[in-house]
């Protein structure tokens, strides 16, 4: 399929994605990050979106955040599904 992947250390602020994501000069692509229940809003928040709930559940597995980040802001969509 050719899909590029990389690791990053989830933590409570995002800064390792947005390291790596500078690093690799990834800013302006398509990027789907997969994580948890406790790293998913900080990583939201770092890339400067305003989420429109306060904490995700263990078990709630059914939401897909959309961020559309760009030099002028950051846009934020929820599906749920």
């Amino acid at each position: 399929m050719g899909i590029d992947t990389v690791m990053y250390q989830p933590d409570s602020t995002g800064e390792s994605l947005l390291y790596e994501i500078s690093r690799r000069g990834d800013w302006g692509k398509r990027i789907l990050v997969i994580g948890h229940s406790n790293t998913l809003l900080p990583l939201i928040h770092s890339l400067n979106a305003k989420p429109d709930i306060d904490s995700i559940s263990e078990k709630d597995y059914g939401n897909l955040f959309i961020i559309h980040k760009s030099r002028s802001g950051s846009r934020y969509q929820r599906k749920r599904f």
